[in-house]
């Protein structure tokens, strides 16, 4: 717990005086850092490991004539790819992209869903602030469901406009049609240069 708080307070964002617009919803800049614990799960549901990863903004690259930042573990893999304006925030899902936010939102509608390549790919944004994580936040859900069992992901994230992904989890379907969370993570420090 003492390290938690230590990593909580350690947290800052730095940027220019006077000029308190974000430029991207998502802040990309190259060495922006955010450090995530992480626990993992057994089809069962049993814990089984824990583990700390930093992950940081790598150089952007264009894909599909569009801007994309992988964000990068300290191996150099992407852990996720974005990209990010002052209104809207995609995501990279196995080479396909599904809108992961979009600022403002539209809040007569509870729930924003998009769906992509026949619906194997969708993304349901929650409007309703989520106040329960450590950083007011928005609820989104990423899923790749192509009719096979085996192939199902969920990915439940909360992102927090102006910081990022801010926890997580990962979801898979077994053989017998049981959801279970195999990967969770939450952010504990970060640092924006922007």
């Amino acid at each position: 717990m003492l390290m938690f708080l230590i990593l909580s307070a350690a947290c800052k964002k730095q940027h220019d005086a006077g000029n308190d617009k974000a430029t991207q919803l998502y802040p990309l800049v190259t060495g922006n850092k955010w450090i995530y614990v992480d626990s993992f799960f057994e089809a069962s549901g049993s814990f089984y490991s824990s583990d700390t990863f930093n992950v940081k903004a790598a150089k952007a690259t264009t894909l599909k004539q569009q801007l994309y930042t992988p964000l990068t573990d300290i191996f150099d893999d992407s852990i996720f790819i974005v990209r990010s304006t002052d209104s809207t925030v995609h995501i990279l899902k196995e080479g396909r992209e599904a809108l992961l936010f979009r600022w403002p939102l539209d809040l007569s509608q509870p729930i924003i869903t998009n769906s992509y390549h026949n619906d194997s790919l969708r993304s349901v944004i929650y409007t309703a602030a989520n106040n329960s994580t450590n950083y007011p936040s928005y609820k989104i859900l990423i899923i790749q469901d192509d009719g096979q069992w085996n192939h199902y992901r969920q990915q439940e994230l909360f992102f927090t406009p102006g910081i990022g992904i801010i926890k997580g989890r990962d979801i898979k379907k077994s053989g017998t049609g049981n959801f279970y969370t195999y990967d969770a993570f939450k952010l504990v420090a970060y640092t924006l240069n922007q």
